[in-house]
């Protein structure tokens, strides 16, 4: 009886519309039963390396990009309405971000405020950028950043972030591994990630969504 591979594991995932786990897999499978699914699952070690190689050719990199800011980079991060700011300098308590007074200047430019339970002299830069449907409060650690227009353009280009973890969530079952075994959630994740590259490709290959191309 042959044994199944990481090109079946992903194959799976990508042809299945709701059900991802191992049980369904097997009832709609001839050639594989539950438990050898699950042994293949718990000794392939697939990891993030071997995805970024998949990826790399597709990645344009620059020295404009933001990340998470323990790395020492420059961030652009949305916030809730009812995250408590500070922006008098602790002469006044904190208060909602949505309650902040702007001045004219202040909604061009920014405004600097020091984030609830941050370090006492962590200050952040919050932008409230507004249209016709909703407001939203962007902070940066670029302090230097005083064009909230700018700051627009920059969140539209992370919503790809968002796109991503929206669709493989949706497309590949990327957080509905029923398994507990860690190495099985960790081989789940990537294989649902190379996944979503390939609906993305395909997508760009025929002019069609990632979700045509997975219903397709």
């Amino acid at each position: 009886m042959s044994k199944p591979t990481r090109v079946d594991y992903c194959q799976y995932l990508l042809s299945t519309p709701l059900n991802y786990t191992l049980t369904h897999f097997a009832d709609h499978s001839e050639s594989f039963s539950h438990d050898q699914i699950n042994r293949y699952l718990a000794k392939d070690r697939l990891t993030p390396r071997q995805v970024w190689e998949h990826v790399a050719p597709d990645v344009i990199q620059t020295c404009e990009g933001y990340v998470i800011e323990s790395l020492k980079k420059t961030y652009y991060c949305p916030m809730k309405s009812n995250r408590l700011v500070d922006d008098s300098g602790g002469e006044r308590p904190y208060q909602r971000i949505d309650s902040l007074q702007w001045t004219p200047s202040e909604e061009t430019t920014g405004k600097v405020v020091k984030l609830h339970k941050f370090p006492k002299h962590h200050k952040v830069k919050v932008f409230r950028v507004a249209s016709a449907r909703r407001t939203d409060y962007v902070v940066t650690n670029d302090l230097s950043q005083s064009d909230v227009s700018a700051t627009q353009q920059v969140c539209g280009s992370r919503w790809k972030i968002e796109q991503l973890h929206r669709e493989s969530k949706q497309l590949t079952g990327l957080g509905k591994c029923q398994c507990r075994l860690s190495r099985i959630v960790r081989n789940h994740i990537c294989s649902a990630f190379l996944v979503w590259v390939h609906l993305t490709r395909r997508a760009y290959e025929t002019g069609q969504t990632v979700y045509q191309v997975k219903h397709g």
